[in-house]
């Protein structure tokens, strides 16, 4: 007489699914007489459901003779399930199996929605670079999933760039989209824009239904170059007439003296970085006030003496 045994591909199966994007797929469990003979006459009993509420589980029989399938269909969506783990055992009979009833544990996991989270949490810190020194250094922004489902839950991710005053075009931002875990890098193009300040809105999104894009505003700003930019204002306005080495204070002949000069007069000082206001170097260029004592450094040129101002109010970088 033959022994007729229910053999499962597998007696346990996990099931994941994500608020707000629909049922999991259904799972198969395989189910073989391993001994001899049929075996036959397969049925199931009704699910038990061992936590949680009832209902969330179908299952069916693709037959009732071996080789046949356990077919389990999950339906968190119908059930109304918030996040969180339920189980249920599935139980296989058949009147001509030996071992029977066999069971299957099924666990349900339903996950809170993905949610894009990004470090640095602010997005990034402005960009900085002086005119004609290069490009700052890059920036790294890591986006991963904060919500639930993992990050392999948080799909078609793509980051764009819109600006919102000062120059255009400014910002790379590469890869500009992908799976999370993604870091992608934001290169400021000091090329692209003129000294001032820039500012744009960087926004990450995902194409997975019901999560939210995350934006945040970052600033590139570009300083004026004393050595570029500025010493040659003075040269153009004749101040070297008077300003050179032997001359009156301070030096405006080279770069390098001229500037150790302006930034180290202390009394009264000549250029407070970061505030046009406190040192007398605008006052002199304008060519009036109380600092003047004489004309010869005043700036007749009102742009070129609002760019000195500008230099100033940068920080007065080399």
């Amino acid at each position: 007489m033959y022994k007729r045994q229910i053999t499962l591909s597998r007696t346990e199966v996990a099931i994941t699914a994500i608020v707000g994007q629909g049922n999991p797929a259904a799972e198969t469990v395989a189910i073989t007489n391993g001994g001899g003979g049929a075996l036959d006459q397969l049925s199931l009993d009704a699910v038990a459901y061992t936590s949680g509420p009832a209902g969330w589980l179908g299952a069916g029989l693709s037959g009732s003779t071996a080789p046949a399938s356990l077919i389990l269909t999950p339906d968190p969506v119908g059930s109304a399930l918030g996040p969180g783990t339920y189980t249920a055992t599935v139980t296989i009979r058949s009147p001509s199996a030996t071992n029977s009833p066999r069971t299957v544990a099924v666990t349900l996991t339903v996950a809170d929605q993905p949610q894009i989270a990004i470090n640095p949490t602010r997005g990034w810190t402005p960009f900085e670079a002086i005119n004609g020194r290069g490009d700052p250094q890059p920036k790294p922004l890591q986006i991963t999933n904060g919500g639930g489902g993992g990050d392999a839950a948080l799909t078609g991710i793509s980051v764009t760039v819109e600006y919102l005053s000062g120059d255009s075009d400014w910002l790379l931002v590469t890869p500009s989209g992908g799976t999370a875990p993604l870091t992608v890098q934001g290169n400021a193009d000091a090329s692209a824009v003129a000294p001032g300040e820039h500012v744009a809105r960087v926004t990450v999104s995902s194409s997975v239904p019901g999560v939210d894009p995350v934006s945040f505003n970052v600033t590139f700003r570009l300083a004026w170059s004393f050595e570029l930019d500025i010493l040659q204002l003075f040269a153009d306005d004749n101040c070297l007439g008077c300003h050179f080495s032997g001359g009156t204070f301070p030096d405006l002949q080279s770069a390098p003296t001229a500037y150790a000069h302006l930034l180290s007069a202390t009394s009264p000082p000549l250029v407070t970085p970061g505030d046009p206001n406190t040192g007398d170097l605008v006052c002199k260029i304008v060519g009036s006030g109380p600092c003047v004592t004489a004309t010869d450094m005043r700036i007749d040129d009102l742009s070129a003496r609002n760019q000195i101002r500008e230099w100033i109010a940068q920080g007065a970088k080399y």
